[in-house]
């Protein structure tokens, strides 16, 4: 069954207005100037541009191969932009026309989709429902690789329904399969879940051959198409040393460093629970039903009508030899939604990367309004006709809402990114070849040249420089960590723009940043990270000023015979926070079961601390900036000494609270330490005798005793001094 000329026409005229209405009113509100609503959707056209000129997955030049632009295809649907000779702005149409060709394929294929499974009125109410879902066109039009993803997904779903009704009618598939497996294939190049989405496909068709349902060829032909995400994997491993992304380890729940299995798996369903109830991170705010501007009853209605096409609407279709389209959409609408909700900072990334599998469930939807029009058969039709009307149009408001969201978010970027960019591309504010770390890297890359830039979160700066842990592993970590690493880094950034309100309480560590010497504020932003973006000169006065613990921790030992004192020398020193010094010196940390409060949306991360103080005992003397850990358990770590010598170890805490550690070398005796509170940094040292001093290596073990005077028990561990006399 096709599609009249007439309904075809009318989804194409409502989708041809609903694309100037978003992108006219985006060019309204920031003056003509083109923009994005993201700036990540700059971070494609960079790694374009970069492409273009032949150099394949490297955002900056010379840094190599980087995972940050997580979709291939999409970056390469924006290269030929820069072959005929467009660059900066005037790129942005060339993606607007992309996207405007796969918003208006995409509401076709929602239409011929419901043609297949339940005929006109499911076609109809199908691509009314995407048409009338203002997020799904602002998903659209950001720039990103979501409208291809969704494409994609229905292309499959499309080609597997034609594919299985030729075959129940004994005819040829014809070029169906190719165009089923090539999508897939193409998801896996998208998107990184796009890779899992091809493996259920794969396991449904696999189980239906077995069955003798499907033929052993279609099997093989899906389990083929997970071929290019399995290579992009290998690439990834050979390329940096790790089989995912830069995007998948700095924003995903399964890579937070402080959490254990058992936590993780419990965030992961606390965010699935805020998609499926329609709340975003307990904002009210309803996600995956038609969020603000549609009347509210219509996200329960979708979902309710979705389960019954999940329900008899698919018991039906396999009773009519169908059935494999709509079954492979429930399962990657089940599969998309865990994908998603294992990605940390709900707030700013589950409606994001959500979007893109809702075409899915608006065709389930569908389908259930079909089915539960069947009920009065006489009259279904007109049911059916009544019903999708009425949830289109009580659906359709959210346009309205989203449209001016869209434009809202493009001024946003102009106002604060571009206009900074405009600064930091002028040789007479910042000289070629200075060196700048930032947070937000899209726009103010991609409008500049002539700059050493490295991207301080990881999303494509891969490392910053040989030997150093992944950057995303830094930055996820917290500002100690990421003090420490720069503190190692010969290259540290003269220039740092990022938001102050990334770096500040507890201790102040926008400090160190220094001067600001340029910004670009919002009154109030909508969906940037700050409302003011701010260049730093950083003042690096403080690197290398907490190496060493006070003098008076190496004071000579008297000899025996009455000669001169033996000196004592540190022997190794542990670096805590320092992932380089931790991995060393094999550190590991626990928490107790009774841990300190946290949000997994915390930033910065409250595990992890960085702090400018003098030491309590000489309160006139050196600020020591040090980065360091709060620990609710304990800590353990490797480190050389002399055997046979007496050791003392020194260790280093914030005098923020009292604390009482109990420390042991190897298997020995425990010895207890007393941490006094502080107005500074409290250092306190522990003496071992020389027989318990067994190896040129030892491991030493520090629990941590809570103390029932505080409602918070943890204390903070920065830095661990093994000294000897010789």
């Amino acid at each position: 069954m096709r599609a009249s000329p007439r309904d075809s026409f009318l989804v194409l005229l409502l989708a041809v207005l609903i694309a100037v209405g978003f992108v006219g009113g985006a060019l309204l509100r920031s003056g003509g100037h083109p923009m994005f609503p993201l700036d990540d959707a700059f971070i494609y056209l960079q790694t374009a541009r970069q492409t273009s000129q032949l150099h394949l997955f490297e955002y900056f030049p010379g840094q190599g191969h980087m995972t940050g632009a997580t979709s291939v295809l999409w970056t390469l649907l924006e290269v030929p932009a820069f072959w005929t000779g467009l660059n900066g702005a005037r790129v942005i149409p060339w993606v607007w026309i992309l996207s405007g060709l796969i918003w208006v394929a995409a509401a076709l294929l929602m239409l011929r989709i419901g043609l297949l499974f339940a005929g006109r009125g499911c076609g109809l109410i199908a691509a009314g429902l995407f048409l009338a879902h203002g997020h799904l066109a602002w998903a659209h039009w950001n720039g990103l690789e979501t409208g291809l993803f969704a494409l994609e997904m229905l292309v499959a779903v499309w080609a597997l329904e034609r594919w299985v009704g030729l075959r129940a009618e004994r005819r040829s598939p014809g070029r169906w399969p190719w165009v089923a497996w090539i999508a897939t294939a193409a998801l896996t190049l998208t998107r990184p879940e796009g890779l899992g989405l091809a493996v259920v496909a794969a396991l449904l068709i696999t189980w239906r051959s077995h069955r003798g349902q499907t033929g052993a060829a279609q099997a093989f032909g899906w389990w083929l198409a997970t071929a290019p995400g399995l290579l992009m994997l290998l690439v990834n491993r050979l390329a940096t040393g790790w089989w995912g992304t830069n995007g998948l380890g700095a924003k995903g729940i399964m890579t937070d460093p402080y959490w254990t299995l058992g936590e993780k798996l419990h965030a992961i369903a606390q965010n699935w629970s805020d998609l499926w109830f329609g709340l975003h991170a307990g904002s009210g705010d309803v996600i995956w039903f038609f969020r603000d501007g549609a009347a509210p009853w219509v996200g329960p209605l979708v979902l309710l009508f979705a389960l019954i096409g999940v329900g008899p609407g698919l018991a039906g279709l396999w009773q009519r030899g169908q059935g494999e389209g709509a079954s492979l959409a429930a399962l990657w609408y089940l599969l998309g939604t865990a994908a998603v909700c294992t990605s940390a900072v709900a707030f700013a990334h589950l409606a994001r990367y959500f979007v893109a599998f809702l075409p899915l469930l608006l065709l389930l939807a569908a389908l259930g309004v079909h089915e539960f029009a069947q009920l009065w058969r006489s009259r279904a039709p007109h049911i059916t006709a009544t019903v999708g009307a009425t949830l289109v149009c009580l659906a359709a408001p959210s346009l309205l809402w989203w449209g001016q969201v869209y434009a809202e978010n493009c001024q946003d970027i102009f106002e604060q990114h571009r206009r900074l960019s405009w600064w930091l591309d002028d040789p007479d504010a910042v000289p070629r070849g200075t060196r700048v770390g930032l947070t937000d890297v899209g726009a103010l890359t991609y409008y500049t040249a002539g700059l050493e830039i490295c991207d301080l979160v990881g999303l494509t700066t891969n490392r910053l420089d040989a030997g150093f842990p992944p950057q995303w592993q830094v930055m996820r970590q917290g500002l100690g960590t990421l003090w420490e690493t720069l503190e190692r880094w010969e290259g540290r950034p003269e220039i740092i723009i990022t938001y102050p309100n990334l770096w500040t309480p507890p201790h102040q560590p926008e400090l160190w940043l220094g001067e600001a010497i340029a910004f670009a504020s919002l009154g109030g932003q909508s969906i940037t990270s700050g409302q003011v973006l701010t260049a730093y000169r950083p003042d690096w006065s403080g690197v290398g000023s907490g190496d060493a613990p006070g003098d008076h921790f190496l004071e000579g030992i008297p000899s025996d015979d009455g000669g001169p004192p033996h000196p004592r020398l540190i022997i190794d020193t542990v670096d805590v926070a320092d992932l380089i010094s931790e991995a060393q010196h094999q550190h590991r940390w626990h928490h107790a079961s009774e841990r300190p409060t946290h949000s997994y949306d915390d930033w910065p991360p409250r595990f992890n601390t960085l702090r400018w103080q003098t030491r309590a005992d000489e309160p006139s003397g050196e600020v020591i900036w040090d980065g360091g850990r709060r620990m609710s358990g304990g800590e353990e770590f490797t480190a050389m000494a002399e055997p046979g010598r007496p050791l003392r170890l020194v260790g280093r805490s914030d005098g923020e609270r009292p604390a009482r550690l109990r420390i042991r070398l190897d298997d020995g005796p425990w010895h207890i330490a007393d941490v006094p509170g502080g107005e500074g940094w409290v250092e306190f040292a522990v003496d071992f005798p020389a027989e318990e001093v067994t190896g040129h290596e030892v491991r030493v073990e520090v629990d941590y005793q809570w103390d029932p005077r505080w409602a918070e028990t943890f204390w903070h561990s920065y830095h661990w001094w093994l000294i000897q006399a010789i």
